[in-house]
């Protein structure tokens, strides 16, 4: 996982544009120079995804040659220096289906911990409460700011007064242009 004690550290507006869509910068996966698959991610969260479905071979290709495809389309598309250094620092003796849930476990912690930063930057949700919000599938800002209050407070065991400020506040942050919706 990411530093202990970083959390908040991160500007919101930062967070949203790496867990954005890029539509146009998709990644295409292949197993050699001309040969796709087929399969493409458009985000981070499609990217990880897709590593449950595309071949070791497709994986292998894109992770070791120089400069290596996934870290490049990471840091150059979508903007992620410190998730691209990570993984570029992947062991390369490590092959195969390790290779793979290597690969997965660095994206996921990553999006995990950028969403939960995403969601402190909400007055009155602290790291410990954004992290209750994300394992109950409340994982962005908009999708709170969505919530029912009544609902929230039952889903996560708050005061419904509780849940209401949050919603409040999840909605004036997104209003005031601090988070792109998710």
């Amino acid at each position: 996982m990411y530093k202990k004690g970083t959390i908040g550290k991160i500007d919101p507006k930062f967070t949203s544009k790496i867990l954005r869509t890029v539509p146009d910068n998709k990644f295409l996966f292949a197993t050699d120079v001309g040969a796709y698959t087929g399969d493409f991610a458009n985000s981070l969260t499609d990217f990880v995804e897709s590593l449950n479905n595309i071949s070791l071979q497709s994986i292998e290709f894109h992770l070791y040659p120089r400069p290596p495809d996934f870290e490049r389309w990471i840091r150059e598309t979508i903007g992620d220096e410190s998730l691209a250094d990570k993984i570029s620092k992947i062991n390369k003796s490590i092959t195969g289906e390790e290779l793979r849930k290597t690969l997965q476990n660095i994206v996921k912690n990553r999006i995990h911990y950028l969403k939960v930063t995403a969601m402190t930057k909400v007055k009155g949700i602290g790291p410990k409460w954004s992290k209750r919000l994300i394992a109950a599938d409340i994982n962005h800002v908009d999708n709170l700011a969505n919530y029912h209050a009544k609902d929230l407070a039952k889903k996560i065991g708050v005061s419904k007064k509780t849940a209401t400020k949050w919603i409040e506040n999840a909605k004036a942050l997104l209003h005031q242009g601090a988070l792109t919706r998710g």
